[in-house]
């Protein structure tokens, strides 16, 4: 499984942060909202609670989802 750990830029906490997998991003397409599908994805990936993930400072959110967006991202192919 593909991981890779950051330091938050405002708490300064490091962060193991796993990609997303299929299931992963199968639940988080059930929640109503985009900011709630966000919550969910960085709840999981980064194996942290809900209350850790709705307390954290925006910047330290967007971090996290930041790197979730690259594990999404396809692979750059070598000629």
């Amino acid at each position: 499984m593909r991981k890779t750990t950051i330091k938050l830029p405002i708490n300064g906490k490091e962060v193991e942060i796993f990609a997303p997998t299929v299931r992963v991003m199968k639940l988080a397409g059930l929640e109503k909202s985009d900011d709630e599908r966000a919550i969910k994805l960085v709840v999981s990936c980064a194996n942290m609670s809900s209350d850790e993930v709705e307390s954290l400072d925006m910047l330290d959110f967007k971090a996290i989802e930041e790197v979730i967006k690259d594990f999404l991202q396809p692979a750059e192919k070598s000629v």
